[in-house]
């Protein structure tokens, strides 16, 4: 934890106590990680013991960059040719 800055600290510690007392959680974030931004989804999960008693959690980290900057391109091309369609239906042509 000494690595990361002081707001994320609380922030995950609060998240790690949310899961202990048995919330799942999945979250997207955004960390800085070498000077880089990186979108990040957390995946915490309670572990029950024999007994049923919440004994630690589970937690898994996943790099979701790429798959965010795809979206963004998938509904920015999906806006594009609403448009075009739009446009080619009233007559209005848009030649780029």
């Amino acid at each position: 934890m000494d690595t990361i800055d002081l707001t994320n600290r609380v922030w995950f510690k609060d998240v790690v106590n949310r899961t202990i007392n048995g919330e799942r959680l999945t979250i997207e974030k955004i960390f800085e990680f070498g000077g880089k931004l990186l979108d990040m989804e957390l995946s915490l999960n309670p572990i029950s013991g024999k007994s049923g008693d919440d004994e630690g959690i589970s937690f898994l980290a996943r790099n979701i960059t790429q798959r965010n900057l795809l979206e963004e391109k998938l509904e920015s091309a999906h806006k594009h040719l609403y448009t075009s369609r739009h446009m080619t239906s009233k007559g209005l042509f848009h030649l780029s």
